[in-house]
């Protein structure tokens, strides 16, 4: 008997092919099914008309569950997810007039500005951008102090307080000040008295005073007060009653400072708090600092009993041409430059009384001129003196130094005594640097290392020559570098120390 030949049909083909070249995985299904064995093609039609039935069932099961996920118009909508809460976590600045403008940080804000509502003690403000985590808003007209609120899609935060600064606006359209005027302290307490936002300037001879209690809140690049042209700036408080020049928030540099360009016999500020200057860098000095006195008529003033704080910059600069005519019981602190910058001839002035600590650069800037007019006593301060400039600090008169003094030297400078001359007996210049065993004299390099200072030249035939129990922290070459030989040979006496 023949053996029984096996076949299997494509099912969009007529064409048989052998069983044993058929797709396994659907040869076994068909198996199981019988309906593998076809001898005609009646059975071939039957096992067409069964697929087939087979397909459309499928399509039918797969249409019917398709149509159950479909939004179809009787299907309840999703709801909308429940709105969070915004959050306010800071403002900044937290003190201003009408007008600042006040970066609010949170979270689950709208980035459409319309969608956030700001108020300010309940007054509406108006919005510059907004973010999900930012927002920037405008102090409104007729705010008071109190909170900072926000609503996001009905949902409402609370906020920080923000103090609202009134006072009397000055009429920036008479900022030059040309005969003597008077502030008077017309607020109680610690209310601000004027609101400043450009350059004050008092000129022809004109003396501006500032009486006790009052309080100034200034605003802007180049709000201040500047005295130029003989004009004067006379600001006297009292210990109990101190005068206050700050600025609109507790920001450092809201506002530029106050500038001495005079020598108006009565330029002085006593106890003063200035803070918040520093915004813009002096026409003249290129420098930012609270109080400056610039070169302009060689200027001239006082600063004692002054607070000079939370500034940029330094708290004050002194340019060459300028004399600090007396400086004492001052505290000078948290300012983002030194204390004080000023130029060697200079130091004088000085006070060891005063605090000059917690500044962003903790020491005394000094720059670089000869002192040959007027001789020079350095006091001992908290903190050290710096000679910043890489050059020679000629001495041509007689400096002496505080025992307990700290003089630090950046690269390539130093001290020379007396002019470089060829006769030594016109030669001019003493350094008396007489510390103690306890309070020793130091002199060293900013940078460690050998050879980065010049040390101490002495080109002077004075007799006041003395070290005793000064500590140099050498960075010479060599230790002649400390006594620097030129012209003669100078005689150290037995304590001091070289090293």
């Amino acid at each position: 008997m023949p053996k029984k030949r096996y076949r299997c049909w494509y099912i969009f083909s007529n064409r048989p092919v052998d069983s044993i070249k058929c797709f396994p995985k659907w040869n076994n299904v068909f198996k199981k099914a019988k309906i593998m064995k076809t001898k005609s093609n009646k059975n071939r039609r039957i096992v067409l008309s069964t697929i087939y039935k087979l397909m459309a069932f499928a399509f039918f099961v797969m249409v019917l569950v398709g149509c159950s996920k479909d939004d179809g118009p009787n299907k309840d909508p999703e709801p909308d997810p429940t709105p969070v809460a915004p959050t306010i976590t800071a403002i900044d600045p937290t003190t201003g007039v009408v007008g600042t403008e006040v970066t609010i940080t949170g979270k689950s804000f709208s980035s459409t500005a319309g969608e956030n509502a700001v108020t300010f003690n309940g007054m509406a403000s108006t919005l510059k951008s907004a973010s999900a985590t930012q927002i920037l808003a405008v102090v409104p007209q007729n705010a008071t102090t109190g909170p900072v609120a926000i609503t996001v899609n009905g949902k409402k935060a609370q906020g920080p307080s923000f103090t609202v600064i009134s006072g009397i606006a000055y009429d920036c359209g008479k900022n030059e000040i040309t005969e003597d005027t008077v502030w008077e302290d017309v607020e109680a307490g610690d209310a601000v008295d004027y609101i400043v936002q450009c350059a004050i300037l008092v000129k022809g001879n004109a003396l501006l005073t500032i009486q006790p209690g009052v309080i100034i809140a200034f605003e802007g690049e180049e709000s201040g007060i500047f005295a130029a042209e003989g004009g004067g700036i006379k600001a006297i408080g009292t210990e109990t009653d101190p005068i206050k020049l700050l600025g609109t928030s507790e920001n450092k540099g809201v506002w530029k400072g106050i500038y001495f360009a005079s020598n108006h016999p009565e330029n002085r500020l006593e106890n003063v708090t200035v803070s918040h200057a520093g915004r813009a860098a002096s026409g003249q000095s290129k420098e930012k600092g609270a109080v400056q006195l610039t070169s302009g008529d060689e200027s001239g003033a006082a600063i004692v009993n002054c607070s000079i704080t939370d500034n940029d910059g330094y708290g004050v600069f002194v340019t060459d041409k300028a004399d600090l005519d007396d400086f004492s019981g001052n505290t000078i602190t948290n300012n983002e430059g030194s204390p004080i910058g000023m130029y060697f001839n200079q130091l004088g002035i000085l006070d060891e009384v005063s605090d000059y600590q917690g500044n962003g650069k903790d020491y005394i800037e000094i720059r670089e001129n000869d002192i040959e007019d007027d001789d020079v006593a350095m006091a001992m301060l908290n903190v050290p003196y710096r000679f910043v400039e890489s050059k020679r600090y000629n001495i041509n008169r007689a400096l002496s130094i505080s025992p307990g003094s700290v003089l630090e030297f950046a690269n390539g400078a130093g001290f020379r005594l007396g002019e470089q001359a060829a006769d030594c007996i016109t030669a001019t210049g003493s350094l008396n640097a007489t510390g103690t065993e306890e309070k020793p004299i130091i002199f060293r390099g900013v940078t460690e290392g050998k050879g980065t200072w010049l040390g101490i030249g002495f080109n002077s035939s004075s007799p006041d020559r003395t070290t005793n129990w000064s500590i140099a922290t050498f960075r010479g070459e060599a230790a002649i570098n400390f006594i620097m030989v030129l012209n003669f040979l100078p005689t150290l006496p037995f304590n001091a120390k070289v090293g």
